[in-house]
């Protein structure tokens, strides 16, 4: 995630974003894996550029929390942009969404790399401080090295 967050930073100098990071964890699950490859990168890069677009203010706050959700990670990332239109929410995942700033491709590729990719699940819903919140659930593939599969 700090990668994506640094990309969407440089591809966005006009705009302050400024994150607050909540990960909820035993003291064992302090180096925890998700199965996925480095496309997953995408999935962040796509959110926070997302948020970023769609907040009219200089400072954008994202508020992202990362908790066990068996046999998930399951990450939520919130802001307080201009929230999806109704007439969207059902669609968001299609790909060349009518209304979008950008191509309409972002949320289908998020979309697409989480949940067929990676065989995960993601949501999108009304944030609890105006705008947005993505849910996603990635599948966990250990939370210590022992466990790790060769």
């Amino acid at each position: 995630m700090q990668r994506s967050l640094t990309l969407v930073r440089q591809a966005f100098p006009t705009k302050l974003i400024r994150e607050e990071t909540e990960i909820l964890h035993d003291e064992e699950e302090k180096k925890a894996y998700i199965k996925a490859d480095e496309l997953v990168d995408e999935v962040f890069t796509n959110v926070f550029s997302n948020s970023t677009k769609y907040t009219d203010s200089n400072t954008v706050p994202l508020w992202i929390k990362i908790e066990r959700d068996e046999p998930y990670f399951k990450v939520s990332i919130s802001d307080d942009g201009i929230g999806i239109p109704v007439e969207l929410k059902d669609k968001i995942f299609d790909r060349f969404v009518a209304g979008a700033r950008g191509s309409g491709l972002g949320m289908s590729i998020i979309h697409a790399l989480v949940v067929s990719r990676y065989n995960g699940k993601i949501t999108v819903e009304d944030g609890t401080r105006g705008g947005s919140t993505i849910r996603i659930w990635l599948p966990i593939a250990y939370t210590n090295p022992e466990q790790m599969e060769n």
